[in-house]
């Protein structure tokens, strides 16, 4: 996520934020999940939105806390152009897939998605790197691409802002436990009740999805055991 777009989507809770804790909360981030990563590693947040991938060791080595998460399912999804003939993943075998980071969450519950139906994203498929979802789903509506791997979210954003709806979603993974809020054991109790409260209360969903549900809470309690699936995973590939 670039710097800009981060501002625009934290602004709204960081002001709330500012009002709860009575003080200025300030937002930043690293440019690319190599560097986040790093950053993360050195405790330089006391709260912080990661990918579940990164919650284990997060909290095994420096005890950072599941403080809410995403209150729906991440799941991968393969999108082609309507127009193809595509509908498979069979169909795609040897065909281009443009993918993010591997050490994006959603390329790394695609990998296991596909060891569990007996696939393999490096052997079954030409892979096409792609800097982040939106080039991704870019990258095929210009025919760079056969297929785009990303999430639901990510292709309502797109659709959203080019107005068109040029795809079709042929496979769709298992859920899996998503994005989190963590915070660091130095932050006090007292206040990490309060930024657990003001986040149960944010929505960020874009206005039109809100307006669909508009009682559905975009986040919910985390606990440590949400995530053993994503711990189990990780073993697996050790």
């Amino acid at each position: 996520m670039s710097n800009s777009r981060m501002q625009k989507l934290f602004s709204p809770l960081k002001l709330k934020l500012d009002e709860a804790l009575d003080t200025k909360v300030s937002i930043s981030t690293a440019k690319g999940f190599e560097a986040f990563s790093e950053e993360l590693d050195e405790q330089k947040y006391d709260l912080a939105f990661i990918q579940p991938f990164d919650y284990p060791w997060l909290h095994d080595k420096h005890g950072y806390i599941p403080l809410v998460k995403r209150n729906a399912p991440l799941e991968a999804i393969v999108l082609v152009k309507k127009e193809n003939e595509y509908k498979s993943l069979n169909d795609l075998k040897k065909k281009r897939i443009a993918v993010i980071s591997e050490k994006a969450a959603i390329i790394r519950i695609f990998r296991h998605s596909l060891k569990e139906k007996g696939m393999d994203l490096d052997k079954d498929f030409s892979l096409v790197p792609s800097k982040n979802n939106f080039t991704c789903m870019q990258m095929l509506l210009v025919d760079k691409a056969d297929a785009c791997v990303t999430l639901t979210r990510a292709k309502h954003w797109f659709e959203m802002q080019k107005k068109i709806r040029p795809f079709e979603t042929i496979y769709k993974s298992r859920a899996y436990p998503h994005t989190l809020f963590v915070i660091h054991p130095r932050v006090s109790v007292d206040r990490r009740k309060k930024i657990q409260e003001v986040i149960l209360k944010w929505d960020d969903r874009p206005p039109h999805l809100r307006s669909l549900n508009p009682e559905k809470h975009t986040f919910k309690v985390a606990k440590d055991s949400d995530f053993d699936l994503i711990r189990n995973i990780i073993k697996e590939r050790k």
